[in-house]
């Protein structure tokens, strides 16, 4: 008998990239970015101070907490991208599994508003929780890609259960990739246009995510391509203007 624990770690590891793998980010409403993985390192985290970042001593019946970063006892982000040639590829599950998690990026920016309706309407309201991606064995449901920045990435925390949550916990699971931005015009070209042999995953940066401001030209030297844009546009989009090499 396979158990369900083995058959998520197998479905993470179907879901990750390897070393000289290609992906494309993907914004909601910008385009994308595309990167090949240089190398790749796990990301494992158990959290149990999400009460205690939120200045709280419990998720009230019906409630929600807000804009919250992981931090550790030494207000570090946990989960902060803090390189710039990295990219954090990773599988969160919670518990109690009725615990809802929806994302902010940038932090501060609400893109859902949490409600109590059905796992049936998730793509809707765009949260993940417990039953689908369980604490123990975080599943594919709780997908997250994370890109480099101070401030990037907030949580939203929402109880649909009558009771107060006082004991939450996440976890993370998956890689942090080394990479570089790819910056051979046709092939990012036949990538967005899924041309035989250029196939290219996409990664998501959450769930239910609507349009945001994020500007990659700091940390990854090349803008957001859109899925329109023509060979001119892309090789503007992904000419170098910084120094140093991404």
């Amino acid at each position: 008998m396979v158990l369900a624990s083995s058959v998520y770690a197998q479905a993470r590891e179907e879901y990750s990239l390897r070393p000289n793998q290609r992906f494309l980010v993907v914004h909601p409403t910008a385009g994308f970015l595309p990167f090949h993985v240089d190398s790749r390192a796990p990301f494992f985290l158990r959290y149990d101070r999400l009460l205690s970042v939120a200045g709280v001593t419990s998720i009230a019946a019906g409630g929600t907490v807000s804009s919250v970063q992981l931090f550790d006892s030494q207000s570090r982000d946990e989960v902060e991208v803090t390189k710039r040639n990295h990219v954090y590829h990773l599988f969160v599950g919670l518990t109690p599994p009725a615990l809802k998690l929806f994302p902010e990026y940038p932090k501060g920016t609400a893109h859902r508003i949490p409600d109590n309706q059905s796992f049936l309407n998730t793509a809707k309201y765009g949260y993940v929780d417990g039953w689908q991606s369980p604490y123990e064995d975080p599943s594919p449901k709780g997908e997250v890609t994370l890109l480099w920045g101070r401030d990037t990435t907030g949580w939203v925390f929402h109880n649909p259960l009558t009771l107060a949550i006082t004991q939450p916990f996440l976890k993370f699971d998956g890689y942090v990739y080394q990479v570089h931005v790819i910056r051979n015009v046709d092939l990012v070209q036949a990538m967005l246009e899924e041309r035989p042999g250029s196939a290219a995953r996409k990664l998501p940066l959450g769930w239910g995510l609507s349009g945001f401001t994020y500007e990659p030209r700091e940390p990854y030297d090349a803008d957001w391509i859109p899925l329109d844009w023509e060979r001119p546009d892309i090789a503007e989009a992904l000419t170098t203007r910084h120094t140093r090499e991404v």
